[in-house]
C-alpha cells in the first residue's frame, strides 16, 4: 500500500512524518495553507523524511460569531486534536508537522501534540496584513465596530459597506492580538515554533522560507529524538503567560493553555496566570486595545523581542529547551 502512494525501495527505512494540513477556503486564515503544506511536503522528501499529508478541519469564528454556528467553536478545537492524534498514531509516524492558521487550530494541533508526545513542530499559517481605509488601518474588529456605529446612526449604509469591504484583504489569520495571533505567540514562546515566526504575514515569502526551516527542525528533533514534552514544561507555560501579558493578548489563552497543559501532564491552573499578570507589563500597543497590529509587531522585532525584554528583566525562564535543539536564552542571545 505505501508502494502504491509513492514510496521506493530505499524510502521505508526514513522516517515517516505527517503533515497535518488544516488548508481550507472557509476562512481567509485556513486559504494559504496550502502552500505551506506543498512546501513542506516538498522539503521533507528532500531532508531525507517521508512525508504523508492529511487533513483536518476548521471553522470560522469570525463568520459563525452570532449564529448557532458559534456552539461548534470550541468543540471544533477537540476535533482538530483527534483527528490529528488519530491519524499518527493509527499510522505510526515518526513526527509531525502541524499547519493551522484559524483560532482553535493552534490550540488543537498542540494538544494533539502533547498528547502524542513525538517530534513535532507547530507551523502557523500567519497573520492577515491589516486593512486601509480612509488612512486608518483595519480588521476583522474594525468590520464589528461598524456595525455598532451603524445600528446606533452614526454611519450609514456606503460607510458600512465600505469598512466590510476593506477590513480583511487577503489571506491569513485576524491581525490583532486576538486569539490566534495570541496562541501563535504562545506557541513561539513555549519553544514549539519556530523564532519569528507567529506574527509574520501569511502572504510574504518568509512564511514559505519559515516552513521549510520548520522541516529541518523537524529532522534533527527526530534524529535527536527532542519530544515536546521536554520541552512543553511548567516553566515553558510560564514563559508563554508571560509574553501573552506583555503583548496585550486574547482571554482565550487562558482555557486554551489549561486544554493543552492538561494534555501535556503539566499541572497549571487558572490562578497562575493571575500570579503572572501581577509581574508583567503590558509593552505592546496592539489591537484590539491598543492601535497597532502584528505585522508592526513583526516589524518591530517580533516575539523574540518581547522575550528579550522580559529575559533582562527576570520575566521568563532562558534555560528552557525549545525546538531549534537550542535553550530560549540561546535563541535571543543575538536579538536587539
Amino acid at each position: 500500500m505505501l508502494r502504491a502512494v509513492g514510496f521506493g525501495d530505499g524510502d521505508f527505512d526514513k522516517p515517516i512524518v505527517g503533515i497535518a494540513n488544516g488548508y481550507s477556503n472557509i476562512t481567509p486564515c485556513n486559504v494559504g495553507l496550502q502552500t505551506l503544506a506543498d512546501a513542506a511536503m516538498a522539503e521533507a522528501k528532500m531532508t531525507g523524511l517521508m512525508p504523508q499529508v492529511f487533513g483536518t478541519i476548521t471553522i470560522s469564528d469570525g463568520i459563525s460569531m452570532g449564529t448557532l454556528g458559534m456552539k461548534y467553536s470550541l468543540i471544533s478545537r477537540e476535533v482538530i486534536a483527534d483527528s490529528i492524534e488519530t491519524v499518527c498514531n493509527g499510522q505510526q509516524m515518526d513526527g509531525v508537522l502541524v499547519i493551522g492558521g484559524c483560532d482553535k487550530n493552534m490550540p488543537g494541533g498542540m494538544i494533539a501534540i502533547a498528547r502524542l508526545n513525538i517530534p513535532a513542530v507547530y507551523v502557523y499559517g500567519g497573520t492577515i496584513k491589516a486593512g486601509h481605509l480612509n488612512g486608518k488601518d483595519l480588521t476583522v474588529v474594525s468590520a464589528f465596530e461598524a456595525v455598532g456605529e451603524y445600528l446606533a446612526g452614526k454611519i450609514d449604509d456606503a460607510a458600512l459597506t465600505a469598512v466590510e469591504k476593506h477590513a480583511c484583504p487577503g489571506a491569513g489569520s485576524c491581525g490583532g492580538m486576538y486569539t490566534a495571533n495570541t496562541m501563535s505567540s504562545a506557541i513561539e514562546a513555549m519553544g514549539m515554533g519556530l523564532p519569528y515566526s507567529s506574527t509574520m504575514a501569511a502572504e510574504d515569502d518568509e512564511k514559505v522560507q519559515s516552513t521549510l526551516d520548520s522541516v529541518a527542525a523537524l529532522a534533527s528533533a527526530i534524529e535527536n529524538q527532542l519530544l515536546p514534552r521536554q520541552i512543553m514544561t511548567r516553566k515553558a507555560f510560564e514563559n508563554a503567560m508571560a509574553v501573552i501579558m506583555a503583548t496585550g493578548g486574547s482571554t482565550n489563552a487562558v482555557l486554551h493553555l489549561l486544554a493543552i497543559a492538561h494534555s501535556a501532564e503539566v499541572d497549571l491552573k487558572i490562578d497562575d496566570f493571575e500570579e503572572i499578570r501581577r509581574k508583567v507589563p503590558v509593552l505592546c500597543d496592539l489591537k484590539p486595545s491598543g492601535m497597532y497590529v502584528a505585522t508592526d509587531l513583526h516589524r518591530a522585532g517580533g516575539i523574540p523581542l518581547v522575550m528579550k525584554m522580559l529575559l533582562e528583566r527576570g520575566l521568563i525562564h532562558g534555560d528552557c529547551m525549545t525546538i531549534t535543539g537550542k535553550t530560549v536564552a540561546e535563541n535571543l542571545a543575538n536579538v536587539s
